[in-house]
């Protein structure tokens, strides 16, 4: 495949399959203007979507780091700048598209600090928002359970 490879030793290895596993909390460590972001596109289409999101940061003027499980389809993307500020929401939408784009779906996982709570992480529900609410009602009748923390302020 022309990708050049060696051998690490077991500390090395360790560690860097402890990066992987808590990718979300090593890029907080790094940065505190972090924004995490998972998109889960079908199997054929992670490398393609990373390559878009790559795009769509390069375009923002955003640095990231992505990982995926292309054997799942699950892609974790940590973005970040100097200021992400204003750029955030359209970045998010930017990114979004390109998941949907393949018939997928991202979530923000990961706001960075100080960033409003009202931001919307989840993106649009679909035709199932009727579903989840009876759902939720039944499960949570008395709606104590994190209320307006899901999709759609359920």
């Amino acid at each position: 495949m022309g990708v050049a490879s060696r051998q690490m030793d077991e500390q090395a290895e360790r560690h860097l399959w402890d990066q992987l596993i808590n990718f979300e909390q090593a890029l907080a460590a790094l940065r505190a203007e972090v924004m995490v972001l998972k998109a889960a596109v079908p199997i054929a289409g992670s490398e393609l979507f990373l390559s878009l999101a790559r795009q769509a940061a390069d375009g923002e003027g955003v640095r990231m780091a992505g990982m995926a499980q292309p054997g799942v389809g699950i892609v974790h993307l940590g973005l970040w700048a100097e200021r992400l500020g204003d750029i955030t929401e359209r970045l998010v939408t930017n990114v979004r598209k390109s998941a949907m784009s393949l018939g997928g779906v991202l979530v923000v996982e990961q706001y960075p600090a100080g960033f409003q709570r009202e931001r919307d992480v989840w993106g649009a529900p679909g035709d199932v928002l009727q579903s989840m609410r009876g759902l939720k009602a039944v499960w949570d009748p008395r709606g104590i359970l994190s209320p307006g923390r899901f999709v759609g302020g359920i």
